[in-house]
C-alpha cells in the first residue's frame, strides 16, 4: 500500500516517474521507448550518431543501431524506426567498411575462408587507435540486423552485392588476425587498440569477444586458437587474490568492476577457464558491486552487465547479493526478479534518466553511446551464446529460475510487438 507521500507524489507525475522500490516493466518500458526516441533525434543527416565526429562515429552508430534492433526495429520490420536502422546501416556499408590484408599469425591461420583479407570498421584508412573497439562493437548490430543470407544493397560501397554472412566472416577473420600475439605469452591473446599489438588491456578486450559470441549465434566461428589464445590472456589478467580483473595485467590498483565484468564477456566466449576462476570473478564482482564505475559510468555498468549475463542470466537472485540499501525492493509486476543484480541496475537506470530521454552517466563515450547501453540493459539483452553454465552454487539457483527467464523473455515480445 501507498503512503499518503508517495500516493501525493504519484498524483504530481506527468512524466516518468519511478518507485523507489524498483522499476517495474511498464516503467522500463516507458524509459526504453523515451531512450530510442531521443536517439532517432540524434541521427545525422547522413545517417550516422556522434562520438567525436571522426572515426570513432563507427562505434557510435553500431551501439545505437544494437539498441533499435534488439527492439524489433531492423531494415524489414516496417516498424517506426525501420529507416532510421536502415540509413544508419548505410553510413556504416558505405563509410565504416575497410579491407585488410591479413597472413598467418604465430598462434594460426586467422584467414578462414582463404580471401587473404578481412573487413574492420573505421571511418579513416590505415591502422588507427578505434580499430578494435569499433569492429566489435559494429559486428552484434549487424549480426542482429538482418539473416546471413540477406544480399547488402549500398551501391557503391566496399560490400554492395555480398551477404551479411559474407561480411560477418571476414569481420572475424580480422578480428582472429588482430589479437595480440607476442612475443611474450602475457599479455598475448588479448587486444588493444589497432592489429597485432604487443599489449592488451581489459577495456578494449571485451570488444572482439563479444562480437565473436554474437557471430557464433549464426554459425561463423573464428579459428579456434583464438579460444586458446584469449585464455593466456584471460589468465595472466585477472588478480590471484581479489579475482577482479586489471586493465593491462593483474595489478591490483587497477583492478575495477568494469574490467571484471569485460574480463568475464571474454571468458564466455573462451569458454575454457575453470569453475573457480569464473567464481573468483563473480566474487569479485559481488564485494565490489556499489562502485562508482558500475553505478556512475554507463560504459562500466554495461561491461557488467554483458559478463553477468552471459554468466549467470538476468534471474540470478544468489551470485550478486550485496545490493544497494533501500532499493529495487517489491516489484509486483515481476516477483521472479524482486530484488536481485539486474533489477538494481534497472532502478538505477529509470531513476537517471534526463527529461530529454538520454543518459548522462559517466564520460566513457558520447551521450548517444551512453542511452544506447542503457537501453540494452533494460532490453533483457541477450548477450549468447556464452557457455551456458555458472558454477556452484549458482547452478542451482539458476535452474531454479530458469521459467522466470522463459517468462521475462515472453512478456518482452509482448511489449515489442
Amino acid at each position: 500500500m501507498k503512503t499518503l507521500a508517495q500516493a501525493a507524489v504519484a498524483l504530481a507525475c506527468t512524466g516518468a516517474c519511478f518507485s523507489a522500490q524498483g522499476a517495474t516493466e511498464a516503467e522500463k518500458q516507458a524509459a526504453i521507448n523515451s531512450g530510442l526516441a531521443f536517439l532517432a533525434t540524434q541521427q545525422q543527416a547522413n545517417g550516422r550518431w556522434v562520438y567525436d565526429n571522426s572515426a570513432g562515429d563507427v562505434a557510435a552508430t553500431g551501439a545505437v543501431l544494437l539498441s533499435f534492433i534488439e527492439e524489433g526495429h531492423t531494415p524489414t520490420s516496417g516498424t517506426a524506426y525501420s529507416t532510421t536502422v536502415t540509413n544508419g546501416l548505410n553510413w556504416i556499408w558505405q563509410n565504416g567498411v575497410k579491407q585488410v590484408s591479413i597472413s598467418n599469425q604465430p598462434a594460426g591461420n586467422p584467414d578462414s575462408n582463404g580471401t587473404g583479407f578481412g573487413y574492420k570498421f573505421n571511418t579513416i584508412a590505415g591502422p588507427q587507435n578505434y580499430d578494435n573497439y569499433n569492429t566489435g562493437i559494429v559486428l552484434p548490430a549487424l549480426v542482429r540486423a538482418e539473416a546471413t543470407n540477406t544480399v547488402i544493397n549500398s551501391p557503391g560501397s566496399l560490400v554492395n552485392g555480398q551477404t551479411y554472412g559474407q561480411v560477418i566472416q571476414e569481420v572475424v577473420d580480422y578480428l582472429a588476425y588482430s589479437q595480440a600475439d607476442g612475443p611474450n605469452e602475457p599479455p598475448r591473446g588479448g587486444w588493444r587498440y589497432t592489429t597485432n599489438q604487443n599489449s592488451a588491456d581489459n577495456s578494449v578486450s571485451q570488444w572482439p569477444p563479444l562480437a565473436l559470441l554474437y557471430a557464433e549465434g549464426v554459425g561463423i566461428n573464428a579459428p579456434g586458437f583464438v579460444k586458446d589464445e584469449l585464455k593466456k590472456w584471460l589468465q595472466y589478467s585477472q588478480n590471484d587474490t581479489t579475482g577482479g580483473a586489471g586493465y593491462t595485467g593483474p595489478g591490483g590498483g587497477e583492478t575495477t568492476t568494469l574490467r571484471t565484468g569485460s574480463w568475464l564477456v571474454q571468458a564466455a566466449y573462451a569458454g575454457n577457464l575453470s569453475p573457480a576462476e569464473i567464481q573468483a570473478a563473480l566474487n569479485y564482482l559481488d564485494t565490489n558491486w556499489q562502485s562508482p564505475q558500475t553505478f556512475n559510468e554507463l560504459y562500466g555498468m554495461w561491461a557488467v552487465y554483458k559478463g553477468l549475463e552471459t554468466w549467470i542470466g538476468i534471474d540470478n537472485m544468489t551470485e550478486i547479493s550485496n545490493l544497494r540499501p533501500g532499493n529495487c525492493g517489491g516489484d509486483v509486476n515481476n516477483p521472479n526478479h524482486g530484488c536481485n543484480w539486474w533489477e538494481d541496475m534497472n532502478e538505477r537506470l529509470v531513476t537517471t534518466q534526463i527529461a530529454s530521454g538520454a543518459w548522462t552517466l559517466g564520460s566513457l563515450g558520447s551521450t548517444a553511446m551512453e542511452t544506447a547501453w542503457a537501453v540494452n540493459i533494460l532490453q533483457a539483452v541477450e548477450v549468447g551464446p556464452g557457455p551456458g553454465s555458472v558454477p556452484e552454487p549458482g547452478t542451482v539457483a539458476l535452474l531454479a529460475v530458469g521459467l522466470a527467464a522463459v517468462g521475462w523473455a515472453s512478456r518482452r515480445r509482448q511489449l515489442i510487438a
